[in-house]
């Protein structure tokens, strides 16, 4: 007769599933960051104006100015950045190096945070939804600081959750505590509000530690205050007013309504994270139900609050923080912005998912399986359905296309969201500043566009340069429109964006039009030909606003 499992035996076995799973989970999402990574896809236009200021800036004025090109990132970031394009020279593999880094030392670090503060199944749950979340994937392969706000949320929460679950913080852990708090908050703005939700959590919880272990624990929480001081008057310090306008302007939908009753009124707060779950900017999860997740995120903190509170504040007081900021309009309250966010929230979803399992699983095994799926499935769609590789502004393949096909003697004409793009990759595809004209900025008035086209009526070839980024900003319509009109086309080549969410991007091209036909130039003219009118320029924008970084002369 066979023994049966004893209680142990099945404990056991499951333990060793659940890190089977998890380390396959690893696997996997490494395997999608990495895929990303070595694509290799052309900086579109916020990393070129982070990769400018890195390439052609010092250290000290890189560190002590304001950025150019109305950028804004962290010290520490900038630093590491660098360093690798010093120590490794300036690619975009290494310019994206770092990034790369601290994703992928979040999803190694995230199941550890996932078994601390979870129970049960809850962790894989969690781990999965990590690994697999495509803003993570796609900020991976970013020279943006994103990626870097994530680490800094994994680590900070995995120290907070050991601090709160021991009774006796020695010497040892609470320099550790307060030395990686202390330099993580110059690499992350992110950092601010999670070392303040959980500074203000833990000395809530700081009466229930013995007097020496309480004293350590001030100290700690001293240090990370000094630190985050020194922060926020270094950045304030060093960010142009000009930047500060433009970032307020750019971000205003992010910022709580000035009156705060009509915030109050259509739940703002909530609005926004309803577009972080689902079809925000790049930065949103991109779910197909985000009302959905945003309630189970809504229950799970309520559930760990009830189970375990000093967990869950740790989630729940940097949300009030960030939100707070957005009221005051210095943080935006708003997709990217708000990744550092994610960790908690996947903790809390898998919380929920786990008590929903649990709770069915009393009525029928079925039922408790069926419930998970359906619970996971929807999160899941998003990275199955767009998978990697993601491309934004590709603009070196539309290039490389061109730079085979061109000959001597072409006319080249950027138009002026694409100038940028040209003057940072040109030279590398054999297109030097004086090989091609840049367009002028003409916000709203398309006629302006094709006045500039006309100094090339009578040339057999002319190529048109296309790179446009923005939902607000759709490609040149009224250019190719009137080419199409006043020549033939010869040749044409589009890369198309990629995103992993709902954010619909432009595509980069170039094509190769014939304007020495008289019969077909006489059917147009500029001053008269009918255009669409340009609608989705938002009245704050500027024309000094980006095109710096297209004019060779101000490199």
């Amino acid at each position: 007769m066979k023994n049966s499992p004893t209680p142990v035996d099945s404990d056991e076995r499951r333990s060793l599933a659940v890190k089977f799973v998890i380390a396959a989970l690893l696997i996997l999402g490494a395997a999608l960051r990495l895929w990303q990574y070595a694509a290799n896809t052309s900086l579109w236009l916020d990393e070129i104006g982070i990769a400018r200021n890195i390439l052609e800036r010092p250290l000290g004025m890189l560190l002590t100015t304001p950025l150019a090109y109305s950028q804004a990132a962290p010290k520490g970031f900038l630093l590491a950045e660098k360093a690798a394009v010093t120590l490794l020279g300036p690619s975009e593999y290494t310019l994206r190096l770092f990034p790369l880094l601290c994703s992928l030392a979040a999803l190694i670090l995230f199941p550890r945070v996932a078994q601390r503060a979870v129970v049960g199944f809850a962790a894989p749950i969690a781990v999965t939804l990590f690994a697999v979340a495509t803003p993570f994937v796609f900020y991976a392969a970013q020279a943006k600081q994103y990626s870097t706000d994530v680490l800094a949320a994994v680590v900070l929460l995995w120290i907070a959750l050991d601090i709160e679950k021991t009774e006796d913080l020695s010497p040892r852990r609470a320099l550790w505590a307060a030395l990686v708090g202390a330099v993580f908050v110059w690499f992350s703005y992110a950092a601010v509000f999670i070392l303040a939700g959980i500074g203000l959590s833990l000395a809530a919880q700081s009466r229930r530690l013995e007097k020496d272990s309480a004293r350590r624990l001030c100290a700690v929480l001293a240090i990370w205050g000094v630190s985050t001081a020194c922060v926020v008057g270094a950045e304030l310090l060093t960010m142009s007013e000009r930047t500060r306008e433009y970032m307020n302007r750019f971000w205003a939908r992010a910022m709580q309504p000035i009156n705060p009753l009509r915030g109050v009124a259509t739940f703002w707060p909530v609005r926004q994270l309803n577009e972080l779950f689902g079809s925000g900017g790049p930065g949103a999860l991109a779910y197909p139900a985000s009302i959905l997740y945003l309630s189970l995120t809504a229950l799970g903190l309520a559930l760990l609050f009830r189970r375990r509170r000093g967990a869950a504040l740790f989630l729940i007081l940097p949300i009030g923080l960030a939100v707070a900021a957005a009221a005051a309009r210095q943080y935006p309250f708003s997709d990217r912005l708000l990744l550092f966010l994610v960790p908690g929230f996947l903790l809390a979803i898998a919380e929920a998912i786990e008590w929903t399992r649990l709770r069915a699983a009393e009525f029928s095994p079925v039922a408790a399986v069926a419930l998970l799926v359906a619970f996971a499935a929807p999160a899941l769609y998003r990275i199955a359905v767009t998978p990697p590789v993601y491309r934004i502004q590709d603009v070196k393949p539309a290039l490389a296309y061109m730079q085979a096909r061109r000959r001597p003697g072409d006319a080249v004409y950027v138009y002026w969201r694409g100038g940028a793009s040209v003057a940072f990759y040109g030279a590398r595809f054999g297109l030097r500043p004086g090989d091609y004209v840049s367009g002028g900025c003409h916000l709203g008035d398309s006629r302006s566009y094709l006045e500039e086209l006309d100094r090339f009526r009578g040339a057999p070839r002319v190529w048109l340069v296309t790179a446009d980024v923005s939902p607000i900003r759709r490609p040149p319509d009224d250019l190719i429109r009137y080419l199409e009109a006043i020549g033939a086309r010869i040749d044409s080549f589009v890369v198309p964006s990629r995103t992993p969410t709902y954010w619909n991007i432009a595509p980069s091209g170039v094509y190769l039009y014939d304007l020495s036909d008289p019969a077909r130039l006489a059917q147009a003219e500029a001053n008269s030909f009918p255009v669409i009118i340009n609608i989705h320029w938002p009245a704050w924008m500027r024309c000094e606003d980006g095109p710096a970084m297209a004019d060779p002369a101000r490199r």
